[in-house]
């Protein structure tokens, strides 16, 4: 489908009050497939500001759910999470079924090395048909070598976000991270972010917003 009207993104995003019914009818038609790839590494139970890493991120996800939940949208929604290796922790879930998601979320913790390149090669076992999916990459470290799968996602349709965590931008590899992601409007969807109460803030409004005007 094409780009929602600049009116009815403003409807997805609050700014224009109509009928919850209508809000939710709209959401419906950008219900989407949602894939998160988590790092697990050990460097992810680090500090992140009020918390750790990777509860950072699990906050970080389940406020991004609950925006679509509210939204009405249907989505689906996949995890997978990674060190030296990758894992699925949850096939594709319909988004209304919180409690299954928020137990596979909150069973991910940290061990091991960093690898995404596993990870990027686990969706094709999940989504053989990639397009229109938007995953969702999070990590601390330094990632292997997942270009060439992550291009190879993005040629067959798919939306690929990254964020880097840590300390200082050198924690992570930047360079890598911003070829995986896809590039809109000139940029990458690539943000290093340094907190928790950033991570919660970015995927609460920033990614909510960019889902909301998918279509």
């Amino acid at each position: 489908m094409s780009e929602l009207s600049p009116y009815l993104q403003k409807v997805m995003a609050g700014q224009i009050k109509v009928a919850t019914n209508l809000v939710r009818a709209i959401a419906v038609v950008i219900s989407l497939r949602l894939v998160f790839i988590i790092d697990r590494s050990l460097s992810m139970a680090e500090a992140c500001g009020r918390t750790n890493r990777i509860d950072a991120a699990k906050n970080a996800i389940s406020a991004l759910l609950d925006v679509r939940r509210k939204l009405g949208a249907d989505d689906e929604i996949a995890v997978i999470s990674f060190n030296d290796a990758a894992q699925l922790v949850l096939p594709f879930t319909g988004i209304r079924e919180s409690n299954r998601i928020q137990k596979a979320v909150r069973s991910i913790w940290p061990e091991g090395g960093t690898d995404l390149k596993p990870a990027i090669n686990r969706i094709s076992d999940i989504l053989p048909d990639p397009a229109g999916a938007y995953i969702i990459v999070l990590s601390d470290g330094h990632c292997g070598d997942p270009i060439r799968a992550a291009k190879a996602l993005k040629n067959k349709g798919a939306i690929i976000e990254t964020i880097g965590v840590g300390n200082i931008p050198a924690d992570v590899d930047a360079e890598k991270l911003i070829k995986v992601a896809s590039v809109q409007n000139g940029q990458a969807l690539y943000r290093f972010l340094t907190n928790a109460d950033e991570l919660l803030d970015y995927f609460r409004k920033d990614i909510a917003g960019r889902l909301a005007k998918r279509g």
